[in-house]
């Protein structure tokens, strides 16, 4: 009823009179209804002198704030990587020793072959044969003769090697499948929002560095996808990394899993997030709480991060969602945008500066330069754009808080650089800022749900 674009306002009534006033309150800025039904809830809402803001929907995260100096600069793993460091060494252990264990099979059935037609218990017809498929899809019938009786005595070094094969191979399953397991398990990651120009291929290259280097290692990273940022079904290079069950496993397991689930409710950890509709946005907000879930994405994406499409009408709700969810947001200035403007000007209303950390990429300093006139605005009046601003005057002192902790002072706008090829130019400047904007998100999650 509310999406109606033609429907009477007779109908929006009796629609909105049954809410709550929190439901009138989401149902006012939910991008799935009309403007006229929209304008009617923000009314109804009104009339009953009730607040326009609707709650503000928060997922929990997985960290406490003892655990944040252990988690910068590496990312903080418990017992879980044990089982991952075991995992890792017997498949790779066991995967060599499988191929060194079955090189030699086929020498050694030949040498079977040989000896059994030497010694009369293979006729001349059917060496003559023993490298000819027996069938399209069987093996060959030298493969079929090993198994006769009558040359059980001849094939004992092959079925050894054979065996030892097999329990290679064993090892090697066993041992992926702890390695995947580890890594499902994996404790108390952090959650990081990252913030950058959309559909820029120069800052998406130069960033992508930066964030492998830095923000991956600490959890699951979240960001708007686009053109540039997407997560790819398959890419042949590098072919290599295929071969890590860690990547390879959580695919084959997440396909036929967002198969499944994900196309009939779009809340499957390993499917790709699309968000085009209030349903799949509450979806969501459930489905970035499981750490399971969010670990096993993490694992079957080769960027590292998690890509999320949104529709451009639900994609200032999604990231108003990760914010409040995110530990440490990290917004990159390489290039500045409308959409980044907007951003930043939702960072200080929500009063979430604290919680973040600003870089921008060393050969693109000129773009800070022309922050510096913005951001004196945003000091003197909470926001980028003081004739739209309609935050609390509060947000200029948090403003200011978290402009003394970046070590910004007037006239001297101190981001953290990196260069192009992703490293930071100041790594303890980076690692105390991301300290310290992690503690400040962490305490104020914990804080909010307490």
């Amino acid at each position: 009823m509310l999406a109606r674009q033609k429907a009477d306002r007779t109908a929006f009534e009796c629609a909105l009179a049954q809410l709550s006033n929190d439901e009138l309150a989401t149902a006012a800025v939910n991008p799935d209804h009309s403007e006229a039904a929209r304008s009617a809830a923000s009314e109804a809402l009104h009339a009953r002198g009730s607040s326009s803001a609707p709650s503000m929907l928060i997922a929990p995260g997985f960290l406490s704030e003892r655990y944040v100096d252990d988690l910068v600069p590496k990312g903080f793993h418990g017992g879980e990587r044990w089982v991952r460091l075991f995992g890792a060494i017997a498949f790779w252990l066991s995967a060599i020793a499988f191929f060194v264990a079955t090189e030699p099979l086929d020498r050694l059935r030949e040498e079977a072959l040989v000896s059994a037609h030497a010694a009369g218990a293979l006729s001349e017809s059917d060496f003559a044969v023993r490298n000819v498929e027996a069938s399209a899809n069987s093996p060959t019938h030298g493969e079929a003769y090993l198994h006769r009786p009558s040359l059980a005595q001849f094939v004992g070094a092959y079925e050894a090697q054979e065996s030892l094969g097999r329990i290679m191979l064993l090892g090697a399953l066993g041992g992926g499948a702890l390695w995947v397991v580890g890594r499902m398990l994996r404790s108390r990651p952090a959650r990081v929002l990252l913030l950058r120009k959309f559909n820029n291929a120069e800052v998406d290259y130069r960033l992508r560095r930066f964030a492998k280097r830095y923000l991956y290692p600490l959890g699951h990273v979240y960001t708007l996808a686009d053109k540039h940022f997407r997560r790819p079904i398959f890419d042949i290079w590098p072919f290599l990394l295929y071969l890590s069950p860690t990547v390879w496993a959580p695919i084959l397991v997440l396909m036929p899993w967002d198969l499944v689930r994900g196309r009939l409710n779009g809340s499957s950890a390993g499917g790709r997030i699309k968000i085009w509709s209030a349903r799949q946005f509450r979806q969501f907000a459930q489905r970035i709480a499981e750490r399971v879930g969010s670990n096993t994405q993490v694992m079957a994406s080769r960027r590292g991060a998690i890509a999320v499409r949104t529709s451009d009408a639900w994609w200032q709700q999604v990231v108003k969602l990760l914010m409040l969810s995110a530990d440490l947001i990290v917004v990159d200035l390489s290039d500045v945008a409308s959409g980044t403007e907007w951003e930043l000007d939702r960072l200080s209303e929500l009063g979430l500066l604290d919680r973040t950390v600003f870089v921008v990429r060393k050969d693109a300093v000129g773009s800070w330069a022309v922050l510096r006139e913005r951001f004196d605005l945003w000091r003197r009046h909470g926001g980028l754009n003081p004739m739209v601003w309609k935050g609390p005057k509060s947000a200029t002192a948090e403003v200011g808080r978290a402009f003394e902790r970046l070590g910004v002072h007037e006239g001297d706008i101190a981001p953290v650089l990196f260069d192009a090829g992703g490293r930071a130019l100041d790594r303890e400047q980076l690692f105390d800022a991301l300290r310290t904007a992690m503690r400040a998100g962490v305490l104020a999650k914990s804080v909010a749900s307490s």
